[in-house]
């Protein structure tokens, strides 16, 4: 029986249109996340969320390039007024929802869909990697190691694979808690590390480095429509990061705009693919709640 309902799931997502199931993990991603968490945006999220579950609704009102319009417009207009301290992912949102109305103007939307999509992600991920080189801590692993000691989502990670004592970890975060209270330059302080740490550091900011190069290269190959063999392995790289990157990393909002757009450019020939990136755009929304503990051994569910 469960099989049965499997094989039916499965049928169901597949058998429709591709574009028009992009539109649909747009349209929940926007109605789940919004735009942003700060106060101020409770009417922007709540307008979001009232035409999002109309959208989804109404299959006519899903492929109304105007409402599309709408939103790209609204994103627009809370980036211009706040771009002082408008997040990365936030500006992929807004060429993301341009995409979808432009390509609703058309009747070539799942082609300029899937284009597009791989484009920004190629763009995304190229300009990544090189603000990573030209910054330098990727290179030396000075950004993982201080995120491991000091950073809240990562230092049990880091601690685990670099033999960092909890206890060790625990007072690291006391003392960035603790400097966070000061004027900075007032005090100065020196958080405990070992060689694992250092190795893990290092070992993460080359895995970054690659992954995020070999995604960017193999997009553009694809684009470009040769080697295939580099081309076909875009789709690959760019789950593996998703997993790997998020399941640590809770920036949520940037990594189902991956999904989606990964979703959007995958070749309809490979449908294992295309079901892998909708159970990894679910799994994004599982793991924001869900928080890992690796030293305690255990999971908390966090609302």
């Amino acid at each position: 029986m469960t099989s049965g309902f499997l094989a039916h799931l499965r049928e169901d997502i597949l058998g429709q249109p591709r574009h028009l199931l992009v539109l649909k993990l747009t349209c929940l991603f926007l109605l789940f996340r919004g735009y942003g968490d700060e106060p101020y945006l409770f009417p922007f999220n709540l307008f979001f969320a009232m035409l999002c579950m109309a959208m989804l609704v109404s299959p006519t009102l899903l492929t109304q390039r105007l409402l599309w319009g709408s939103l790209a417009l609204s994103l627009l207009y809370l980036i211009a007024r706040h771009w002082h301290f408008t997040d990365n992912h936030q500006y992929l949102m807004l060429y993301w929802f341009l995409v979808c109305a432009l390509a609703l103007s058309t009747d070539r939307t799942d082609e300029l869909l899937s284009w597009n999509s791989r484009l920004l992600l190629s763009l995304a991920f190229g300009l990544a990697t090189l603000w990573k080189l030209l910054e330098g801590e990727y290179l030396n692993g000075s950004f993982f190691h201080i995120v491991f000691l000091e950073g809240h989502e990562l230092r049990g990670v880091g601690g685990f694979l670099g033999g960092l004592l909890p206890r060790t970890a625990h007072e690291n975060l006391a003392i960035v808690q603790y400097l966070n209270l000061l004027p900075p330059g007032a005090v100065t302080a020196t958080l405990t590390t070992t060689s694992g740490v250092r190795f893990v550091s290092l070992l993460a900011s080359y895995f970054a480095l690659l992954i995020e190069a070999g995604i960017c290269l193999s997009l553009l190959c694809r684009l470009a429509g040769k080697p295939r063999w580099l081309a076909e392995a875009s789709d690959y790289l760019l789950l593996i990061f998703i997993v790997s990157t998020f399941s640590f990393a809770q920036v949520t909002r940037f990594a189902s705009l991956l999904a989606i757009m990964g979703f959007a450019q995958c070749s309809q020939e490979r449908p294992r693919l295309r079901l892998a990136y909708i159970a990894v755009y679910f799994y994004v929304f599982v793991s924001h709640h869900v928080h890992f503990h690796f030293l305690r051994g255990g999971f908390q569910w966090a609302l």
